[in-house]
């Protein structure tokens, strides 16, 4: 005998294919996570190896970052047809898509910081050696901050407490990066003399984008608060 399915059963299939398009959702941005923080963990070379004057491995590192950067643009946009489709509440898809679009913009920030970095480099300027430490210190704590991050979005496919212990740890790292940040700006006083005005703008805008970068990831980690309270 042919037995109908019940409107109870059609709910619960339904619920198992939203539950399972959120969480493919998920996997991508933990994907395109790592993506951006393959940027981050370059623009820490190309400071590190520029501090160095270590002229080809600063290429290197801008190669592979750009190629980064372009792997997580493409993840983005796979992530925003993969939102489109199905069945994802407005809600849940509106807080994906803003979370998404704030992690690419750390990595549209750390390759406009390179980029800066790289005129300087190339045009062979003498930049203190105090400058190019603190890029390499802020640098360093942006990679934390993003791989914290994404122990976050991780922590939204197991235990929302988990996501919260780490949209924290976001929060924290982004706090000691804007004390560097102010700190850094002082420090360009003390070399306004020796260094042209054209330069200090330069490096004000590497100082800037990698402030920008820790602001995005702050940002995403409200997102990843706000979803796991959700989830409780």
């Amino acid at each position: 005998m042919l037995t109908l399915r019940t409107n109870k059963s059609g709910e619960e299939l339904f619920d198992w294919f939203r539950r399972r398009r959120e969480t493919l959702a998920l996997k991508m941005t933990i994907e395109h996570l790592a993506k951006v923080e393959d940027t981050t963990v370059e623009l820490y070379n190309a400071t590190m190896t520029a501090s160095k004057g270590k002229t080809m491995e600063f290429e290197q590192a801008i190669g592979r970052l750009s190629k980064n950067e372009v792997e997580a643009d493409k993840l983005r946009r796979s992530i925003a047809d993969a939102l489109t489709k199905g069945d994802i509440p407005p809600k849940e898809r509106e807080d994906l898509m803003h979370l998404v679009r704030r992690n690419d913009l750390i990595a549209d920030l750390a390759k406009d910081a390179v980029r800066n970095l790289k005129i300087i480099i190339t045009s062979k300027v003498d930049i203190p050696e105090e400058i190019l430490k603190m890029f390499v210190m802020i640098s360093e704590k942006l990679v934390e901050c993003v791989r914290a991050l994404k122990l976050g979005v991780e922590g939204l496919t197991k235990d929302p407490a988990e996501a919260l212990k780490y949209a924290t740890e976001v929060e924290k790292i982004e706090h000691e990066i804007d004390e560097d940040y102010f700190k850094t700006k002082e420090t360009f006083i003390n070399y306004a003399i020796m260094i042209s005005p054209l330069v200090l703008v330069i490096l004000r805008d590497i100082l800037h984008c990698m402030e920008r970068a820790a602001d995005n990831c702050e940002d995403a980690a409200d997102i990843i608060h706000t979803i796991a309270i959700r989830s409780r």
